[in-house]
C-alpha cells in the first residue's frame, strides 16, 4: 500500500529548470503511453512505459491510499489488449527516488498538453505528513483526492477546468 499526493503545477518554469539542472543519480526519465480498460470496482491499465509493457489493477481505497497489482506482459499481449482501449493518455515521466518517497513529474502530451502533474509517494501517512515543498515546487497546488486530475479521468474527460 502507498500513501500518494497529488500537485498540480500551476507554473511550470521553476519545475523545467531543476530538471535540466539536476545531475542526480536518482532521477531517471521514461516515455510513457498508458490505456484504461471498463471495469466495475476500480482501474484497469496497461502501460508501455519506454520498452516496457505492462497491465495493472488498481482499487483505490481513500483520497490518499490504494493497492495495486502489476505485472510485466509480452508485447504482443499488450498489442492486442491495447487495439480495444478507447481511452489513453501520453506522457513524459521524470523519476525521482528519494528515501522516504518517489516523485514523478508527469508532462502530459497531444490534448492534455501543458498539464503537469507531480504525484509523491510515501510508504507511511507519517513521511506523507512531514513532507514539505522544495523551492523549486513553490508554485504548485495540492489536488490530492480530485479526481479531475487522476490519469483515468484525464484520458476520459481532457483537461479539467479551473476553479
Amino acid at each position: 500500500m502507498t500513501i500518494e499526493r497529488k500537485f498540480l503545477v500551476v507554473h511550470s518554469q521553476p519545475v523545467v529548470e531543476f530538471i535540466m539542472a539536476s545531475t542526480h543519480s536518482n532521477m531517471s526519465m521514461v516515455s510513457i503511453e498508458q490505456g484504461y480498460l471498463d471495469s466495475f470496482s476500480g482501474e484497469f491499465l496497461l502501460r508501455c512505459s519506454g520498452s516496457e509493457y505492462s497491465m495493472a489493477a488498481r482499487r483505490q481505497i481513500n483520497d490518499q491510499e490504494d493497492r495495486w497489482f502489476s505485472d510485466k506482459v509480452p508485447i504482443w499481449v499488450f498489442g492486442i489488449l491495447w487495439r480495444t482501449v478507447a481511452v489513453k493518455i501520453r506522457k513524459h515521466r521524470t523519476l525521482i527516488t528519494q528515501i522516504n518517497y518517489v516523485m514523478h513529474i508527469d508532462e502530459y502530451l497531444g490534448e492534455l498538453s501543458p498539464l503537469m502533474i507531480i504525484d509523491i509517494e510515501f510508504e507511511t501517512q507519517e513521511d506523507s505528513e512531514a513532507f514539505k515543498l522544495p523551492k523549486w515546487m513553490s508554485d504548485v497546488r495540492e489536488v490530492t483526492g480530485d479526481e479531475r486530475y487522476g490519469n483515468r479521468q484525464l484520458a476520459i474527460d481532457g483537461l479539467p477546468k479551473q476553479d
